[in-house]
């Protein structure tokens, strides 16, 4: 500004507001056996994008290379584990990211505006268990999800 009785003069002002995600509401999971089946169960998720609802996720096992797998001792069992983010069901892969993901809550983070969003599914299939000693096989599937 000038010098005078009064002066004025700009700025600018930038806020970049960076992507947020927060995955929540998992619940363990407890696969039964039955002769004869493949057995699934599932866990839901509550997911929050913001902005815009979408997003990507990366799931690893505690196998080796991320595998899904559970163990017993020595004795390992492999698993199978899908996605569902409330438009279709897809197949993931240890440590490949599911991309273009959507209807996550992009207003609340604890999902107060969709209520869980996502879930989890895991899959023992039939013929794996008949050739599996028995035993408490457990493990541990990690999620990651990211902005999109």
């Amino acid at each position: 500004g000038e010098v005078g009785a009064t002066s004025s003069g700009t700025l600018q002002i930038s806020l970049l507001v960076e992507p947020s995600v927060r995955i929540s509401a998992l619940q363990d999971i407890a696969i039964s056996t039955a002769a004869g089946a493949d057995q699934r169960a599932e866990s839901p998720a509550c997911i929050y994008a913001h902005p815009g609802g979408r997003y990507q996720l990366s799931l690893g096992g505690s196998g080796p290379d991320q595998a899904f797998e559970l163990h017993s001792g020595a004795n390992q069992l492999r698993y199978q584990v899908h996605y569902d983010d409330g438009h279709g069901t897809l197949s993931a892969a240890p440590g490949m990211p599911l991309l273009g993901l959507q209807g996550a809550d992009p207003t609340s983070a604890n999902c107060d505006t969709t209520g869980h969003n996502g879930r989890v599914i895991v899959e023992v299939a039939e013929p794996r268990q008949q050739d599996t000693p028995a035993g408490l096989y457990t493990g541990t599937l990690t999620l990651m999800i990211a902005p999109d």
